[in-house]
């Protein structure tokens, strides 16, 4: 696996972020822990955001993200959100912001909002 995490972040390095976007959806199949899995497929959807298919990215984030418990997909709902505020990607963020308001995280929801402002 760590093979595979080195050649995603190669991949990014060398700004061919679809091919980062499967090499970290390959090292989350590779995963030995829910976690671990969801912190690789988590890198995915930012590469694929990236490489600028966020229809796509937020879609099957969106479905891994159902099956996750609250409390530990705030998280990446929150780097969710910092990845399309740095792509300029101002109404997928602020539904991803919504979504950590939904689920209770207004705090979280307010600092992120402050980044879209910016």
């Amino acid at each position: 696996m760590t093979a595979t995490k080195t050649s995603a972040k190669a991949y990014r390095l060398l700004g061919n972020f679809t091919a980062e976007a499967e090499a970290w959806k390959a090292a989350s199949e590779l995963a030995s822990t829910p976690e671990e899995q969801l912190t690789c497929l988590g890198a995915s959807f930012q590469a694929t955001g990236r490489a600028g298919d966020w229809t796509r990215a937020s879609s099957s984030f969106d479905l891994l993200l159902e099956e996750v418990p609250e409390e530990q997909a705030k998280k990446f709902w929150a780097a969710a959100a910092q990845a399309a505020i740095n792509a300029g990607r101002r109404s997928q963020a602020q539904l991803y912001i919504e979504r950590l308001r939904t689920g209770g995280y207004e705090e979280l929801a307010i600092q992120l909002e402050q980044g879209l402002k910016q």
